[in-house]
């Protein structure tokens, strides 16, 4: 039974590695005021191009059976309104990879998370990348805001391995009311550990994420989470793992990452017709947050235990299908 686990762990973050993609490799050279606003058309092409492959709210793409999904690396900024100012109302963090399709055609993917200066998570991003460039959307978590996201990455041609690498772009609320920037940098995966399992309770009781006063228990959640270390010395920890309604009988998959002592992570149902958000604190193997459906306010708790393994280091082939 615990090897049946370790190569579960080992599948399930393999899906949260890979090795170093040189197309999204370099470091920034132009300023973020030299890219123009994102325009109806781009707005519209850019909406289409991710939700062609319904998983605009998923941070892994929702692909067909015999596809490869494979992490690459991670990215980690800032986002603000005014570039010029440089005052930045709240971090991006996320990952980055490769889908290679059944037919073999590949594309690359952008998933990540947007939060305020305190850490509270804002919402979720997703988008593609290729030949320098990069655009998506972005949805808030608990409210029906949302937009779209373009820019840039510059190849390098330094070898040293050292360097960092910077992204720069811009951001655009749906109806065109709002927009401000997005930079920061980003590094190739050098190693994957699986780190160990979770389990936990949740409930529709309300709370906050810093208490959880004796709620009632509504159904289960459980998990592998593992470490993600970047080629800058960074790290990013990421989770995986399914739940269960103890009274109604259905459940489904969750997913998320997790930035220094917080976590940030998306639910969906089993058939993916029903998606939302978790968020909390974690520290000294426990975690509390909440959960809520998305587009709106929490609407219950949830809290547990995580402990370590043996840290193992996975390959950077590994993968999952599907």
């Amino acid at each position: 039974m615990k090897w049946k686990l370790l190569i579960t762990g080992l599948l399930l973050i393999g899906l949260l590695a890979g090795t170093s993609v040189s197309a999204i490799a370099g470091s920034s050279t132009q300023s973020i005021s030299d890219l123009k606003d994102t325009s109806a058309e781009d707005s519209a092409s850019s909406i289409a191009l991710v939700n062609a492959e319904q998983d605009d709210l998923n941070l892994l793409p929702v692909t067909g059976d015999n596809d490869k999904v494979t992490i690459q690396g991670g990215f980690n900024g800032i986002w603000g309104i005014n570039p010029s100012v440089d005052e930045s109302e709240g971090r991006v963090v996320g990952l980055y990879g490769t889908v290679v399709k059944e037919d073999s055609s590949s594309y690359g993917f952008i998933r990540g998370v947007y939060t305020n200066r305190q850490g509270k998570l804002g919402g979720f991003l997703a988008g593609r990348y290729a030949d320098g460039n990069y655009r998506g959307i972005w949805h808030s978590a608990t409210g029906d805001i949302k937009g779209v996201l373009a820019g840039k990455y510059t190849i390098s041609t330094n070898d040293i391995e050292d360097v960092i690498n910077h992204f720069f772009g811009r951001w655009t609320t749906s109806d065109r009311q709002r927009s401000g920037y997005m930079k920061g940098t980003f590094s190739s995966a050098v190693s994957i550990k699986v780190a160990g399992i979770f389990g936990g309770k949740w409930s529709y009781k309300n709370s906050t994420e810093n208490e959880v006063s004796n709620p009632n228990i509504d159904g289960i959640l459980k998990g592998h989470f593992g470490v993600i270390t970047l080629s800058d010395g960074t790290t990013i920890e990421c989770f995986r793992g399914g739940w269960r309604s103890e009274s109604e009988g259905t459940g489904g998959r969750l997913m998320g990452i997790g930035i220094r002592g917080r976590f940030y992570g998306i639910w969906r149902t089993a058939n993916g017709e029903t998606r939302g958000y978790l968020t909390g604190r974690y520290d000294q193997r426990s975690f509390r947050g909440l959960w809520g459906a998305m587009g709106s306010e929490p609407e219950g708790t949830l809290w547990g235990r995580y402990g370590r393994l043996p840290l193992v280091e996975s390959t950077p082939e590994l993968s999952e299908e599907g």
